[in-house]
């Protein structure tokens, strides 16, 4: 490609006809484009005269807009290898972040994040329940332990044993082996119970089950309380709404993230006087010990290895901006050398380099929205999102770094060395 092009300088620059030829496969001389919007046709208009170092905005991005549309700054395939290696570190991360959250609802599910407070006869089931909701807490209700039994006419010999629980409790015990809280069913008087117990009697969540000596019992609900670590007592069992009014025996709490304070936030929900020298003291105990007594999820999250994700998309965008500048030096050299200001040519790379970027950065970020709700609970969302911006942004940053760096390292006296080793 051959291009001559005639320069106009006031401050007494370079005046006369040049000619650069540059048949490299893929590269231009960007002479005469970069200043289109001043030329025609690759000469200066009549009379126009060029401030020395100035160049329009307008031209820079007008130039940068062709050279992506036409392939000059190989936008497909920049985009494509941004994209792959973004993908992989986003996934990686991830799938770290996803093992985490799977441990976490392990540990929630099992019953590690559950409280039960012990004190016989002295617990508030008002402000045990108003507990939900407080400082992390998800769910909470109060427990009356009594001696009664629902003796179900289909296994006459056997009696589930009966406790009476507060509203709350209900939304507690049904989303027992639930990472999510269950709501309480809507209509009262029913009872529920537990899975073995239903299994065990024959009837399902909304059945009237006969009971011996004649009526029938409501089950308005079925939960699930496995042999799994937890304190025992309930996996065969029956469950009644009772009215707060009288004095409960325990109240649970299952929070999480887990509130430094749970015993003493507990410890506010019992009622009357327990006189020092007593042996029945109110006492906070986990519900399930077997997980492990707590569980830092903030630490192990911290300390996962994918947390240099940001870093390793950092180095990897600054690579690959720096070879994309690169691999065009002798249309860069030819720019200059045609009087192209280098801040302008810094700004053009910057553009198109952003360009490509932004498209990988968008196709991630498409992958990322149907993936994120999918893998986590939305409690986890925000962290993951923010994991997940911080890497494309490093990315970005990078790639922005690399390109103009790589600009602003061209020479315009390297150009005939360039061209010699084309």
């Amino acid at each position: 490609m051959t291009t001559q092009t005639t320069w106009h300088h006031t401050d007494g620059g370079r005046d006369g006809d040049g000619d650069i030829e540059n048949d490299h496969d893929g590269d231009m001389v960007a002479g005469d484009r970069l200043l289109d919007d001043v030329t025609d046709g690759g000469s200066p208009k009549p009379g126009f005269v060029s401030p020395p170092g100035c160049m329009r905005l307008r031209g820079v991005l007008s130039e940068a807009g062709r050279n992506l549309a036409t392939g000059a700054s190989r936008t497909a395939l920049l985009a494509a290898l941004l994209t792959l290696l973004l993908a992989l570190a986003c996934a990686a991360d991830l799938a770290t972040m996803r093992t985490l959250s799977g441990q976490v609802e392990r540990y929630v599910r099992a019953g590690g994040s559950t409280y039960v407070l012990e004190a016989s006869g002295h617990v508030d089931a008002a402000a045990c329940d108003a507990l939900a909701g407080t400082r992390g807490v998800q769910a909470a209700g109060a427990l009356r332990l009594t001696d009664r039994k629902l003796t179900f006419s289909v296994l006459p010999s056997t009696g589930v044993p009966l406790t009476d629980i507060s509203r709350g409790a209900e939304s507690l015990f049904l989303s027992g082996n639930s990472f999510t809280v269950r709501p309480a069913p809507a209509d009262d008087g029913g009872v529920l119970l537990s899975r073995e117990a239903a299994r065990s009697m024959g009837v399902s969540r909304g059945a009237d089950a006969a009971l011996v000596g004649g009526g029938d019992v409501w089950v308005s609900g079925v939960f699930d309380y496995p042999d799994d670590g937890r304190q025992s007592g309930f996996s065969y069992s029956a469950l009644a709404p009772a009215a707060p009014s009288a004095a409960f025996d325990q109240c649970w709490v299952r929070a999480w993230p887990v509130p430094d304070d749970i015993e003493s936030l507990m410890l506010t929900v019992v009622r009357g006087t327990i006189r020092a020298d007593s042996q029945r003291q109110p006492s906070v105990t986990q519900l399930n010990v077997s997980m492990g007594v707590s569980l830092d999820s903030r630490s192990m999250f911290d300390a996962r290895m994918t947390r240099f994700a940001p870093l390793v998309m950092l180095a990897a965008g600054l690579a690959l901006g720096l070879a994309s500048v690169m691999m065009r030096r002798l249309e860069l050299a030819s720019a200059l050398h045609c009087g192209v200001p280098k801040p302008a040519l810094v700004a053009q790379m910057l553009v198109e380099a952003a360009a490509w970027t932004c498209c990988a950065v968008l196709l991630c970020g498409c992958a990322l929205a149907v993936a994120v709700p999918w893998m986590f609970p939305p409690a986890d969302s925000v962290a993951v999102w923010v994991a997940m911006a911080r890497i494309g942004v490093a990315t970005l940053a990078g790639v922005l770094v690399g390109a103009g760096a790589g600009a602003a390292m061209v020479k315009e006296r390297q150009l005939f060395a360039f061209f010699k080793n084309r």
